[in-house]
Order: C-alpha cells, then sequence, then structure tokens
C-alpha cells in the first residue's frame, strides 16, 4: 500500500440492506481494518447519505485529499441520487452504467464465453412487428431484456405466440419507450443455480452460488464456472476494471456468461467474503 492511500486512512464501506438479504458484514469489513455503514431503503435513506456526505467529505472542497475514502453498495435508484446530491459520496460509486449494456460487453466476450451468444438488438417499438423474423431466427420461445443496464424491466422468457400480450404488459407496467433498444435471443434451459462473481483489476475477488428460486441450497460453485470467470476477469481487466459478473451452466453442462453488473449495484449472496472484498478496494481506491 502506497504511503498516500495509507496516510488517508480505512475505507468507509456504505451498505444498503436491501442488498445484503439478511447478511451482516459488519465483523469481517472490522477484521480488515475498515469502518462499514448500513441504511434501509424504509427509513429515510436521503437524510442518512446526506449527512454521511457531510461527515466523511473533505474538511474544505479546496482539500479533496483530506475526505475519507468511501465505496458504496446500493440499488440503481440510490445510486442516481448520490450522483446527484453527495458530492464526496459519489467516488464511492465504483461503477460505469455505459459499458455495462448487452451491446458493449457482448462484444467484448468471446461468443463461445456467453449464454447468449446469438442476440439481437432491436428498439422496443418494433418487437411486436418483427414476431415472424424472430421466430425463423430464434423458435418458438424467447428471451428479452433491456440493452441497458438499468435495467428498466426484468429479463423475461415468453412463447413468441404471446409476443403481443408481452409487450403490452412491458409497455403498461414500466413505461418502455419503443425508441429503447433491447435484446432478444433465443430462450435457453440453464441449472437452476447462478453463480456472482466479483471481479477487479483483472482477477476475482469473491464469488456466492445461488439458486434462481431461491438463495438457499445452491452447490458449491462448479471448478469450470470458476475457470471460466478467471478467463473473464482477464479479458476485460481494462474496459471493465471492475463488475460483477453472473454464470450459469447451460442445458449441456458447460459454463457461460449470463451478464456483467455494477460493482456498486449487485446484491450480496450467503457465501460472499466481505473481507476479501474490502480487502481488494484497500488496495483499488484513492
Amino acid at each position: 500500500m502506497s504511503p498516500d492511500r495509507q496516510a488517508r486512512g480505512p475505507v468507509h464501506l456504505i451498505f444498503q440492506e436491501d442488498l445484503l438479504r439478511g447478511m451482516d458484514p459488519a465483523l469481517d469489513v472490522l477484521l480488515a481494518g475498515h469502518v462499514p455503514h448500513v441504511f434501509s431503503s424504509s427509513d429515510d435513506w436521503k437524510t442518512r447519505l446526506e449527512a454521511l456526505n457531510r461527515e466523511l467529505g473533505p474538511v474544505t472542497p479546496l482539500e479533496p485529499e483530506t475526505g475519507a475514502r468511501v465505496a458504496v453498495f446500493c440499488s440503481l435508484q440510490v445510486a442516481a441520487h448520490i450522483r446527484r446530491h453527495c458530492d464526496h459520496l459519489r467516488q464511492g460509486i465504483l461503477q460505469d452504467e455505459d459499458r455495462l449494456a448487452i451491446h458493449v460487453f457482448t462484444g467484448l466476450i468471446p461468443r463461445d464465453w456467453l449464454l447468449n451468444r446469438d442476440v439481437i438488438l432491436l428498439p422496443f417499438g418494433q418487437v411486436e412487428a418483427r414476431a415472424a423474423q424472430l421466430e425463423t431466427l430464434f423458435g418458438p420461445r424467447l428471451f428479452m431484456r433491456p440493452d441497458s443496464s438499468k435495467k428498466t424491466f426484468s429479463g423475461c422468457v415468453f412463447d413468441i405466440s404471446d409476443i403481443g400480450h408481452e409487450v403490452s404488459a412491458q409497455r403498461q407496467i414500466h413505461n418502455i419507450h419503443g425508441d429503447e433498444l433491447v435484446a432478444i435471443d433465443r430462450a435457453r434451459d440453464i441449472a437452476p443455480f447462478e453463480y456472482r462473481f466479483w471481479l477487479a483489476e483483472g482477477r476475482v475477488i469473491t464469488h456466492a452460488a445461488y439458486a434462481l428460486e431461491r438463495i438457499e441450497d445452491a452447490p458449491p460453485c462448479p471448478p469450470t464456472v470458476a475457470r471460466l470467470a478467471e478467463e473473464v476477469a482477464r479479458h476485460v481487466e481494462y474496459t471493465l476494471p471492475m463488475v460483477v459478473a453472473d454464470f450459469v451452466l447451460d442445458e449441456g453442462g458447460q459454463p457461460r456468461l449470463v451478464e456483467v453488473n455494477g460493482f456498486s449495484t449487485a446484491g450480496f449472496y450467503p457465501g460472499t467474503d466481505f473481507h476479501a472484498l474490502v480487502t481488494a478496494l484497500d488496495g483499488l481506491i484513492y
């Protein structure tokens, strides 16, 4: 650790309780010599974060180096608020949403590593009109999700015969505009477990396995998945230096990358090694 980094003291880690799913990282964080702060979206979180911003910020705007080192783990909504209103805490939002879009990371990753390796992009307003074309490309069942990492709606699987109903429902429930790009591929059968990996500067920091239907009872991560995660970490080191990546086993038992998420806005699961996470951040945050 450089003298300048050491002189600035511990990293203050700000966790939104909802992303922790009942876990308490406080002990691991304290053991690593850093300071946890936990807030809940059910409380007056805006006031809490703005108070932390004042508490941890620099003595004066002319002395930014006197502010505490911070890392924030929160929802996309909270991250947007921090960027608008918390000038010091915004340094702790560790992601670039524009680089997390489907069209960006699928362009960086070898096709054979991807779960959705035949994906195409369409304006949302064109999806229903392209039903025949999509059925020719992908068959009777489709997968659709936003291209944007802001996740205006969740990824969904539906029959081509229901495409009009699905488009209408997404438009009404989530107010999706016709010019929003969506990613579409054939629906794929996968094992019922995902494996979430935190990647930073070319290496795996920690990971957690979880069941897609339940948080508990996920088996340990298969070695093939762990090896692919290490390959992905090295492959995106310079363009996506800090990301959270989700992997699955496909219908043939092959490991595949599902998506990459923001380092600050991906939720945690049992098995996450918070000690390893904050130890890595200590070497990355100035």
